[in-house]
Protein backbone atom coordinates (compact mmCIF):
# COMPACT_ATOMS: atom_id res chain seq x y z
CA UNK A 1 0.00 0.00 0.00
CA UNK A 2 2.52 2.17 -1.19
CA UNK A 3 0.07 5.39 -2.11
CA UNK A 4 -2.27 4.97 1.26
CA UNK A 5 0.51 6.95 2.65
CA UNK A 6 1.52 9.57 0.31
CA UNK A 7 -0.41 12.64 0.85
CA UNK A 8 -2.13 14.00 -2.12
CA UNK A 9 -2.83 17.79 -2.27
CA UNK A 10 -5.46 18.96 -4.86
CA UNK A 11 -6.91 21.98 -5.67
CA UNK A 12 -10.22 23.36 -8.05
CA UNK A 13 -7.29 24.83 -10.23
CA UNK A 14 -5.83 21.09 -11.39
CA UNK A 15 -9.23 20.41 -12.78
CA UNK A 16 -8.66 18.19 -16.15
CA UNK A 17 -9.18 20.44 -19.00
CA UNK A 18 -11.35 17.62 -20.51
CA UNK A 19 -13.84 18.17 -17.40
CA UNK A 20 -13.35 21.67 -17.23
CA UNK A 21 -14.54 21.77 -21.18
CA UNK A 22 -17.73 19.47 -19.86
CA UNK A 23 -18.77 22.11 -17.09
CA UNK A 24 -18.32 25.40 -19.88
CA UNK A 25 -20.88 23.70 -22.01
CA UNK A 26 -23.44 23.58 -19.29
CA UNK A 27 -22.58 27.31 -18.79
CA UNK A 28 -23.90 30.47 -20.26
CA UNK A 29 -21.86 33.34 -21.58
CA UNK A 30 -21.46 35.25 -18.04
CA UNK A 31 -20.38 32.20 -16.21
CA UNK A 32 -18.21 31.19 -18.81
CA UNK A 33 -16.37 35.04 -17.81
CA UNK A 34 -16.78 33.74 -14.53
CA UNK A 35 -15.42 30.68 -14.95
CA UNK A 36 -12.43 31.90 -17.16
CA UNK A 37 -11.26 34.31 -13.90
CA UNK A 38 -10.86 31.53 -11.16
CA UNK A 39 -7.21 31.29 -11.96
CA UNK A 40 -4.44 31.20 -14.74
CA UNK A 41 -4.85 27.14 -15.72
CA UNK A 42 -8.90 28.06 -16.28
CA UNK A 43 -8.09 30.67 -18.64
CA UNK A 44 -5.63 28.95 -20.60
CA UNK A 45 -8.00 25.66 -21.01
CA UNK A 46 -10.48 28.12 -21.97
CA UNK A 47 -8.30 29.41 -24.25
CA UNK A 48 -7.95 25.88 -25.81
CA UNK A 49 -11.85 25.48 -25.74
CA UNK A 50 -12.89 23.81 -28.65
CA UNK A 51 -15.81 26.72 -29.83
CA UNK A 52 -19.06 25.37 -30.27
CA UNK A 53 -22.44 27.48 -32.06
CA UNK A 54 -24.55 26.94 -28.98
CA UNK A 55 -23.18 27.93 -25.44
CA UNK A 56 -25.30 26.93 -22.90
CA UNK A 57 -29.06 25.81 -23.02
CA UNK A 58 -28.77 26.97 -27.02
CA UNK A 59 -31.72 29.64 -26.18
CA UNK A 60 -31.97 32.88 -27.39
CA UNK A 61 -31.06 35.96 -25.09
CA UNK A 62 -33.07 39.28 -25.00
CA UNK A 63 -30.97 42.31 -25.16
CA UNK A 64 -32.22 45.70 -23.69
CA UNK A 65 -30.97 48.86 -23.28
CA UNK A 66 -31.52 48.98 -18.97
CA UNK A 67 -34.36 51.37 -17.37
CA UNK A 68 -31.87 53.34 -14.86
CA UNK A 69 -31.47 56.24 -16.91
CA UNK A 70 -28.03 55.74 -18.15
CA UNK A 71 -27.69 55.16 -22.12
CA UNK A 72 -24.24 53.00 -21.78
CA UNK A 73 -25.78 50.07 -19.82
CA UNK A 74 -27.60 47.00 -21.11
CA UNK A 75 -29.56 44.07 -19.97
CA UNK A 76 -29.47 40.63 -21.39
CA UNK A 77 -32.04 38.21 -19.79
CA UNK A 78 -32.14 34.89 -20.15
CA UNK A 79 -35.91 33.56 -20.74
CA UNK A 80 -34.86 29.81 -20.10
CA UNK A 81 -32.62 30.40 -16.46
CA UNK A 82 -34.62 33.59 -15.40
CA UNK A 83 -31.50 35.30 -15.06
CA UNK A 84 -30.86 39.20 -15.44
CA UNK A 85 -27.26 41.06 -16.01
CA UNK A 86 -26.87 44.48 -16.24
CA UNK A 87 -23.60 45.47 -18.16
CA UNK A 88 -22.19 49.41 -18.86
CA UNK A 89 -20.77 49.41 -22.22
CA UNK A 90 -20.32 52.74 -23.29
CA UNK A 91 -18.77 51.50 -26.49
CA UNK A 92 -21.98 50.85 -27.55
CA UNK A 93 -23.64 54.09 -27.17
CA UNK A 94 -25.09 55.58 -30.00
CA UNK A 95 -24.97 52.67 -32.05
CA UNK A 96 -28.24 50.29 -32.94
CA UNK A 97 -28.85 47.15 -33.69
CA UNK A 98 -28.90 46.04 -36.93
CA UNK A 99 -28.97 41.99 -36.63
CA UNK A 100 -28.47 38.90 -34.86
CA UNK A 101 -27.59 35.53 -36.05
CA UNK A 102 -25.89 32.37 -34.33
CA UNK A 103 -24.60 34.38 -31.33
CA UNK A 104 -23.39 37.16 -33.78
CA UNK A 105 -25.05 40.89 -33.42
CA UNK A 106 -24.43 43.76 -36.39
CA UNK A 107 -24.36 47.18 -34.60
Amino acid sequence: MPCANREYNADWSSLPTLVLWMIKDKLDIFDNMCLIAVCRNWRYASIDYPRKQVVGDGMPWIMQESDDGNSCSYEFISVTRKKRFTINLPELSNSQVLFSKQGWILM
